[in-house]
């Protein structure tokens, strides 16, 4: 029973890493994109699947609550501040992600908080990852370290290397979802993020062994080690290959292999502590009877049924994805000016009249081409002056309505030219 309920929780770990990476990934490059036509295309190669990919963090979390309580507490104790701090990053995305496609004066607000955070709760993870491989401090099962413990310059090392490797992994997933300016945009980025990446696990492994860590030590009394790491370099060498011939299949699954081998390399490490050096997993499991209790509900049918769900999302939605397009005004420009609003409210108005036009076509009735008239009439109308308001409203508009007036005024006061 411990031995599944191991699997289990490395399975959905392992799964929100690569899942919820390329996702956060793309979240980090929005703020790089070069204009409002990749953002949207990057949207749409992510909108289908990116609300389930939270889902493995959450049951992550419910399964070290209820199998590993010991290891909740010690976890939950050292790093209640970057898990606040990454699910505040989370919220505000989730916003931004939904918000953004409804608005267009406040686009620019919801493509900067989208990417900010991104970037936040990637950060937030990797710095947590970094403090828990450098040991934390635990007494008796206690932890004993203060709110901060966790940070050190090797935790703040790590959070900016996994921000590099999620953006590596949502740059392989633009390749490999998306066509013409969006994948070149995926391929542009490439060499930057692994010069990046590649200098984060040089000054990584430096680190582990200038400060003599138990975790390295470990890799010369475990020599089964070095296979996934070559497994993860041979991975590294052919995605290289793959971005320089631009061969779209390739990149996206050795970026995969290469984040497994880190994390079999890792867990094989730690083996058998649960918390480095400090908790085994015998010792912070929970009683029998509710690990047998939590096999019955969550083992067989929670954890089966999110797999089907996951596995069934990413075959109906695979393959290339073409820009929908289905946000109002996709393609008007960007408002930044009262004109450009009024461009934009004024191409809209002129839309839905040539649609009401051609509704009035197929319906010949003199009594149902007055009453569609009339209608839409109403709605250009009700539109307008709905429009002119939110004009009305900004300082830019305000003062164009008061210019409007004085040389209205000034027309009407003028002294007019006796007729001869």
């Amino acid at each position: 029973m411990l031995t599944f309920w191991s699997a289990a929780l490395g399975l959905s770990l392992l799964l929100y890493v690569l899942l919820d990476g390329f996702d956060l990934g793309i979240g980090v490059l929005f703020l790089f994109a070069p204009s409002e036509r990749h953002r949207r295309h990057m949207m749409d190669a992510v909108s289908p699947v990116w609300d389930g990919n939270e889902t493995w963090l959450i049951i992550s979390g419910a399964t070290l609550f209820g199998v590993f309580p010991a290891a909740y507490a010690i976890l939950l104790g050292a790093f209640y501040i970057p898990v606040i701090v990454m699910l505040c990053g989370l919220i505000l995305r989730g916003v931004a992600f939904e918000f953004r496609s409804k608005t267009l004066h406040m686009r620019w607000l919801w493509t900067l908080s989208f990417g900010v955070g991104s970037i936040v709760a990637a950060f937030t993870q990797g710095a947590a990852i970094g403090a828990f491989v450098q040991e934390l401090p635990v007494r008796d099962g206690i932890y004993v370290g203060s709110a901060f413990s966790w940070v050190s310059w090797y935790s703040i090392l790590c959070g900016f290397g996994l921000v590099f490797g999620y953006a590596l992994l949502g740059a392989c997933w633009l390749i490999h979802k998306t066509e013409t300016e969006v994948r070149d945009f995926g391929y542009a980025v490439m060499p930057r993020i692994l010069a990046g990446l590649a200098a984060f696990l040089v000054l990584a492994a430096i680190g582990l062994f200038a400060f003599h860590m138990r975790v390295a030590g470990t890799w010369f009394e475990r020599p089964w080690l070095l296979v996934p790491l070559a497994v993860g370099a041979l991975a590294g060498a052919l995605l290289v290959y793959g971005v320089w011939k631009r061969i779209d299949r390739l990149p996206l699954p050795m970026t995969v292999v290469m984040f497994v081998a880190a994390f079999v390399t890792m867990v094989g490490s730690l083996l058998p502590f649960i918390v480095p050096f400090s908790l085994t997993i015998a010792e912070a499991a929970a009683p029998p009877a509710s690990l047998a209790f939590m096999f019955w509900g969550i083992g067989l049918v929670i954890y089966p049924v999110t797999l089907i769900y996951t596995a069934a999302v990413y075959w109906v939605f695979r393959g290339k994805v073409q820009p929908l397009g289905e946000y109002e005004g996709d393609d008007l420009p960007e408002p930044g000016s009262v004109l450009a609003e009024a461009t934009v409210a004024v191409e809209l108005a002129r839309r839905d009249l040539a649609s009401t036009m051609a509704d009035l076509k197929s319906n010949l009735t003199p009594a149902h081409v007055m009453e569609d008239a009339s209608r839409a009439g109403r709605a250009a109308l009700g539109a307008a002056v709905h429009r002119g308001a939110e004009i009305a409203r900004t300082p830019e508009g305000a003062a164009a309505i008061g210019l409007g007036a004085m040389a209205l005024l000034r027309a009407f006061l003028r002294p007019r030219q006796p007729k001869r």
